[in-house]
């Protein structure tokens, strides 16, 4: 290690502990995407938007048809019939807007909380790190080879972390 190397270190862990409860903030922040963006996609499954939902609606509405025929062929009352095809067709077209209407809804929340992950990402206290690893897991991970003496400057911090990744995504 050179005497710029430990210039270099001493820099590097000055920023590290200045940007430490922001990285938190930001963590905590693509902690709240990840579930948001989670729970819009389960809406977006259980909301029956789907080729094959739409066919399952169709065969619902016949078989409130056949059950409502059926039942009440004995005993017609408009009105029961009436009843019994509405809940029998209007639940599922209900369950429909309800769970499209939550996904939008929440996809609207998720692309506001990118849009606060990506100003905290662009916060001045976190100039020194490249745009691209201002994350959480880059940063925890540069932060470590830093204390641990693995890496002297960013930049062996930014190849240890990239050839770490891409020994990982081999395996």
């Amino acid at each position: 290690m050179t005497g710029n190397d430990a210039v270099e270190i001493k820099f590097l862990m000055e920023q590290i502990a200045n940007s430490q409860s922001l990285m938190n903030e930001i963590e905590k922040q693509e902690n709240l995407v990840t579930y948001l963006s989670n729970k819009q996609e389960s809406y977006h499954k259980r909301g029956l938007v789907n080729v094959k939902n739409v066919l399952l609606i169709a065969v619902w509405i016949s078989l409130a048809n056949i059950i409502a025929g059926t039942i009440f062929q004995k005993n017609p009352s408009a009105i029961v019939i009436a009843l019994v095809e509405i809940f029998i067709v209007g639940l599922p077209i209900a369950l429909i807007v309800l769970f499209k209407n939550k996904a939008k809804s929440t996809q609207r929340e998720v692309n506001k909380e990118c849009d606060n992950l990506a100003n905290m990402k662009n916060n001045s206290t976190l100039n020194w790190l490249p745009f691209n690893y201002r994350d959480s897991f880059s940063y925890k991970y540069i932060a470590k080879y830093i204390h641990n003496g693995r890496a002297y400057n960013l930049k062996e911090a930014i190849n240890l972390l990239e050839t770490e990744q891409h020994q990982a995504r081999r395996f």
